[in-house]
């Protein structure tokens, strides 16, 4: 089965501490500030870090496999 990974999205639950919720609400809110027309969240905010973060891990592994 292929999956379209921008189309077929599943929710995860995530434990982190409230320190660190906080900063994703305060992102989040920032955000709103400066276009109100957004919608945001901490979710969000934490989904699309999680998803940059893989996306790099995704591109140094096939730097490295091109390299070795």
């Amino acid at each position: 089965m292929i999956y379209d990974n921008d189309q077929d999205k599943v929710q995860i639950n995530i434990c982190l501490p409230r320190h660190d919720r906080d900063m994703l609400r305060k992102i989040a809110g920032k955000r709103m500030m400066d276009d109100p027309s957004k919608v945001e969240s901490a979710a969000s905010v934490g989904s699309e870090i999680i998803r940059k973060y893989l996306d790099e891990q995704e591109r140094r592994a096939s730097k490295e496999r091109k390299e070795g």
